[in-house]
């Protein structure tokens, strides 16, 4: 595979993972993924804060601060929350490795160290080096599910603190609306179920995409148990066809650390599982990505 920005949009955090209540073991859960993202090869990577649609108006709540190096240190009777000590390793001596930001300037820096500080804005070039060498940027995601119509006032509310938005529907009536009309930049599709709540329809799915939204495909449900496997293998396949390979971003949705792959592997995954091709793959780590995070600034520079 030839050298590129790899990205994984999908590091799924619960409300435990957000704001001052963080307990020791969540926040080390969250720092040894993030850690395991950057010794894996990955540019850019997104905590998506997940919640109901019910729920929007706590969406500020849920976002995720970034992980500085603190979190990877146990702390009392804390031990196995330690981050493995190749990665606390590798992070420690990161001087070369500059953790950014987009969404919470100087938070990073002050974990690591003053002297890589932020990386601003995510505008222009996406992913581009820091001050101290290439970036991990980490950017943050709101990951709604939703089964009822989504009110447009309270989703504008809702997402404009974020990086990405995304939408996993759980009837037609979401998914239609999602495709047609929501201001969202990526739809996830639940692949893990052993029936999708919607049709494909090629009509919504070209809607969406000429709307330059992606679906997203997430590999961590085939590695945990052979009903989630058999299940994400026939819905992501029915997909990857319905879309023709295209408008697809591959991300982890990874509970923990152990379920992250490198770049390589995934694309290697996602051609055994849903029949992309690598070029395909690839697209889905890194330029469709790229694309949805380009959309979601672009929503932030119009507020």
């Amino acid at each position: 595979m030839s050298p590129g920005l790899w990205y994984d949009l999908c590091l799924p955090c619960g409300a435990a993972d957000a704001g001052a209540g963080t307990t020791p073991s969540t926040s080390g859960r969250h720092a040894r993924r993030i850690a395991a993202c950057l010794t894996l090869g990955y540019a850019v990577s997104a905590a998506a804060s997940t919640c109901l649609a019910d729920d929007l108006g706590a969406a500020e709540r849920l976002r995720v601060a970034p992980v500085g190096l603190s979190a990877c240190d146990p702390g009392p009777g804390d031990a196995a929350a330690a981050c493995p000590p190749r990665l606390h390793a590798l992070l420690t001596a990161s001087a070369g490795l500059a953790l950014c930001s987009s969404s919470w300037p100087g938070s990073i820096g002050a974990g690591i160290g003053a002297q890589h500080g932020t990386a601003g804005a995510l505008l222009g070039h996406l992913g581009r080096p820091c001050e101290g060498g290439e970036p991990l940027t980490l950017l943050s995601r709101l990951a709604v599910s939703a089964g009822g119509p989504i009110p447009v006032t309270a989703w504008a509310e809702a997402v404009r603190g974020y990086d990405v938005v995304s939408v996993a529907p759980t009837s037609e009536a979401v998914f239609q609306q999602a495709c047609s009309s929501l201001d969202v930049d990526i739809i996830t599709v639940d692949i893990s179920q052993p029936r999708l709540p919607f049709k494909l329809s090629p009509q919504l799915l070209a809607a969406a995409s000429k709307r330059g939204v992606v679906f997203e495909l997430q590999y961590a449900p085939t590695l945990r148990n052979q009903t989630t496997r058999r299940a994400s293998v026939a819905n992501g396949t029915a997909l990857v066809r319905a879309l023709r390979g295209h408008s697809l971003v591959v991300s982890s949705g990874a509970d923990a650390e152990a379920e992250l792959r490198s770049p390589a592997e995934v694309v290697h995954l996602a051609a055994v599982l849903w029949g992309l091709s690598q070029s395909q793959a690839a697209a889905a780590l890194s330029s469709a990505p790229a694309a949805a995070v380009a959309r979601g600034a672009d929503r932030r520079r119009r507020r």
